[in-house]
């Protein structure tokens, strides 16, 4: 893990981590990992930027189904619009 995410009081944007069970390429711990150092360095404060962790189970790092393409990307989608406070105005 990079020595500075355990800096004190660091701020980080935003981010929406993804993570597959079916993914040959990495390992299905690694973006857990990286969101709880994520809220770690961000000290548990629920003012801060976001972390969240989009997980899925019986997906790989391949094609996948349209449905599940589709439901990536709007979560993404959603994800990037309410960090920015996009409206549907």
């Amino acid at each position: 893990m990079d020595t500075a995410l355990r800096t004190p009081g660091l701020r980080h944007p935003s981010v929406l981590l993804t993570g597959f069970d079916g993914d040959t390429r990495t390992d299905a711990a690694h973006p857990r990992k990286m969101c709880a150092a994520l809220l770690e360095a961000a000290g548990g404060r629920g003012d801060g930027p976001a972390a969240l962790l989009r997980y899925e189970r019986d997906v790989g790092h391949g094609p996948r189904a349209v449905s599940r393409a589709v439901g990536l990307a709007a979560d993404a989608h959603a994800f990037a619009a309410h960090r920015t406070g996009l409206t549907g105005r």
